[in-house]
């Protein structure tokens, strides 16, 4: 019973050389017969572990013997944990995040399990890189708590021994440049044997604002008194996220020469433009 709570049994009890006939009902086996003096007669028979989700406790305890304890006869008992992994990752980022600006990401790895990782058998995550760093530059600051992170490209692997129960956690960090896709996107995994990796992101997107000015006629030509000149100031947004404008244009240097005709107006609704002060 403490087996098939967490295993199904894919390959029938079946009896080896001997006069031995195993009987399954329900979740006991019931194995009778003789063994012939000097003889040794086997029963095999085998499980698959289920699926995480559909598992009871996640400890396949297998006894030979409806009265023994596994603490006092070990040889007449088996036990076996089963080691599963959980990833959450998470960032400093906020809205006002921006170029220029450092981002610390944070994984944590933990082993919701009744089994351990071990030295031989480590517990292993991936973190996806290659959409963070085309718009940001490595820190070379990685930490773990436990185990050992390297970064190998564009790619942040981690492993190391975590035992039931336990968590790690891996930092580091980056410096925003904005010179990609503007879109800072990664992902980290840790493996499902037998399933879909299980996977956490996050998501930064920013803004890409390129502000110009020009004016009609021409900066550098020459005008005569009583001609107009019309001013235009353009905001671009390259980016994936909404940019905030906040410019000031100085015109003490034009209005000491000339006087305001019209405007200034925006061609937007989003953005708005205070009235030139005398």
């Amino acid at each position: 019973s403490d087996v098939l709570d967490d295993a199904t049994v894919t390959t029938a009890p079946a009896a080896g050389d001997g006069d031995l006939a195993p009987v399954r009902t329900a979740d006991q086996l019931a194995i009778t017969g003789t063994v012939p003096a000097g003889d040794t007669s086997t029963v095999t028979y085998s499980v698959t572990v289920k699926a995480f989700a559909d598992q009871g406790d996640s400890t396949l305890v297998n006894v030979l013997g409806a009265d023994t304890v596994c603490a006092d006869d070990p040889q007449m008992c088996t036990r076996h944990g089963v080691s599963h992994l959980t990833v959450d990752k998470t960032s400093n980022a906020t809205d006002a995040t921006r170029e220029g600006d450092k981002l610390t990401y944070t994984v944590t790895v933990t082993n919701n399990g009744a089994g351990d990782f071990t030295a031989e058998q480590p517990a292993t995550m991936s973190d996806d890189l290659s959409d963070v760093l085309d718009d940001a530059s490595w820190n070379a600051d990685v930490a773990t708590d436990a185990g050992a992170a390297v970064l190998t490209g564009s790619r942040l692997d981690w492993s190391g021994p975590l035992p039931a129960g336990d968590s790690a956690t891996i930092t580091y960090s980056v410096t925003l440049t904005n010179d990609g896709d503007h879109a800072v996107r990664n992902t980290a995994c840790v493996p499902q044997p037998g399933a879909q990796p299980s996977c956490d992101d996050t998501e930064l997107l920013l803004p890409r604002l390129e502000a110009s000015k020009s004016v009609d006629p021409s900066s550098g030509s020459a005008v005569e008194t009583g001609r107009e000149l019309t001013y235009t100031l353009r905001f671009s947004n390259t980016g994936v996220a909404a940019a905030r404008v906040a410019r000031d244009d100085v015109v003490a240097g034009v209005l000491d020469d000339a006087q305001l005709v019209t405007g200034p107006t925006s061609s937007d609704d989003a953005l708005t433009v205070s009235p030139i002060a005398d």
